[in-house]
C-alpha cells in the first residue's frame, strides 16, 4: 500500500513552484489527474515537471478543467474517471499528449485530440487475467450464494449444520459468452476444470483453441445460457445491448454476468427481469453510472440492484492487483516519456498526428 504520508510530501514537493521551481532547462510539464504507485511517479518526476492529484478520490470534470487551465501541461495521464472531450483538450493550448492509464478509450475524444493534434495512447495487454480471475471468483460466490452465508454466520444466526443456502454449481453449467476475445478465452480456460460447456458469439473470432468451448450465434449463445458472461467492448453498437428483450429470450433463472462494461447492460431492465424471477441472479463489477463521458447516464447504481440479494457487485476491481496497477501506470508514464524523446509510441490510437520535430 502507498505510504499516504509520503506521498503526501512527494506531491507537496512537486506542484508547488516555490519549493520546487522550474529548472533552466524547460521539461515537459505533465498532469496526472489521479494518484500513481511513488515508482512510477518517481520515474517521470526524474524527466518532467510533475502536477498530480494527490488526494485518494478522483477529480471532477470542473476540477481537471481549472488544473489544465492554471498549469497548462504539455502532456496528460488520464484514467477512467476523466472525461476528456473536446472541453478538456481545449482548457490546455500545450496540450500535446493523452496517456490512458487504461484498456478502453471510450472516455476519451480521439477524433477531437486527433483534430487538435494531440497524441492518446492506451494500455491494452495488463487487464486479461485479473480481469478473468475476478469473473471467475464472482460467479463461484454467486453461484454459492457466499455472500448470504458469510452474513448469516456474521449475525450470528449460525448455530452448527441445517440445511440452508442450497445452490447453484458451475459444474458442468452452460456458460455463454458474448465476446470471445482475451478476456474471454482466458475466463474458457479457468472454467476448464469444472466440466463446463462454452458456447461463444464472437464476430472476429471464428475458432475455439479449447475443445469445450464451440463458437455458435448469438441467439443460440443467448437461449442456451446458464451463465450468459458480457466479454465484449463498449461501443454505440453495444450501448443497451442486454435490455429486457435480450434477457427474455435467456433461460428461465438464467444468470448474467458483466465484467466488461456498465453500459453496455440497461441496468434497470436487468432489476425488472430480477422482479418477475426470469432471472436468479445478476453479476457487475462495473455499472452504467460509471461511463461518464455518456450523456444521460444515470448518476447511481440502479436502487433494485442494490436491494437485491440475488445481485453480486464489486467496485470495478478487476484490474485492482498492485502490481498489475503499478504497471498499467508505469506504461502510461513510458508513453508520455517516449513521446518526448522523440521514440516510437507502443499503442498509440493517432499516430499520425504526432509531429517529431516539435519533440
Amino acid at each position: 500500500m502507498i505510504d499516504i504520508i509520503d506521498y503526501k510530501k512527494m506531491t507537496l514537493f512537486m506542484n508547488n513552484p516555490l519549493i520546487h521551481p522550474i529548472s533552466v532547462t524547460p521539461r515537459p510539464r505533465v498532469l496526472v489527474t489521479n494518484r500513481l504507485h511513488l515508482k512510477v511517479l518517481e520515474k517521470l518526476q526524474v524527466a518532467c515537471e510533475v502536477i498530480v492529484n494527490d488526494i485518494e478520490t478522483p477529480w471532477s470534470h470542473e476540477r481537471l478543467l481549472a488544473e489544465l487551465e492554471q498549469h497548462r501541461p504539455d502532456g496528460l495521464v488520464a484514467f477512467m474517471s476523466d472525461n476528456i472531450n473536446q472541453e478538456v483538450l481545449q482548457a490546455s493550448a500545450n496540450l500535446r499528449i493523452v496517456a490512458a492509464a487504461l484498456k478502453g478509450t471510450n472516455n476519451i475524444d480521439v477524433s477531437a485530440a486527433s483534430a487538435r493534434g494531440v497524441c492518446v495512447t492506451f494500455v491494452p495487454g495488463l487487464l486479461t487475467e485479473p480481469t478473468a480471475e475476478l469473473t471467475l471468483a464472482l460467479m463461484l460466490m454467486q453461484a454459492r450464494q457466499l455472500p448470504q452465508a458469510t452474513k448469516f454466520v456474521r449475525d450470528g444466526r449460525f448455530k452448527g449444520w441445517e440445511p440452508r443456502f442450497f445452490a447453484k454449481t458451475l459444474f458442468g453449467a452452460q456458460v455463454g459468452m458474448l465476446g470471445f476475445g482475451a478476456i474471454g478465452q482466458k475466463l474458457a480456460a479457468l472454467l476448464s476444470p469444472f466440466d463446463v460447456r462454452i458456447k461463444f458469439f464472437d464476430p472476429l473470432v471464428t475458432r475455439s483453441p479449447y475443445p469445450h468451448a464451440m463458437p455458435s450465434t448469438a441467439e443460440a449463445v443467448i437461449g442456451w445460457s446458464d451463465y450468459l458472461v458480457l466479454a465484449l467492448p463498449y461501443s454505440a453498437s453495444t450501448h443497451h445491448l442486454v435490455d429486457k428483450k435480450l434477457i427474455s429470450q435467456m433461460p428461465q433463472g438464467s444468470v448474467l454476468v458483466n465484467t466488461a462494461r456498465g453500459s453496455i447492460v440497461k441496468e434497470s431492465d436487468v432489476a425488472e427481469m430480477l422482479e418477475v424471477n426470469h432471472l436468479s441472479g445478476y453479476v457487475a463489477d462495473v455499472f452504467e453510472m460509471e461511463d461518464w463521458a455518456l450523456a444521460g447516464r444515470p448518476t447511481e447504481i440502479e436502487p433494485r440492484l442494490l436491494a437485491d440479494n440475488r445481485v453480486l457487485m464489486s467496485p470495478h476491481i478487476g484490474s485492482a492487483i498492485r502490481d498489475v496497477r503499478e504497471r498499467i501506470e508505469g506504461e502510461a508514464v513510458t508513453s508520455i516519456l517516449d513521446f518526448f524523446n522523440a521514440r516510437p509510441l507502443a499503442n498509440c490510437l493517432n499516430p499520425e498526428v504526432r509531429d517529431l520535430s516539435k519533440c
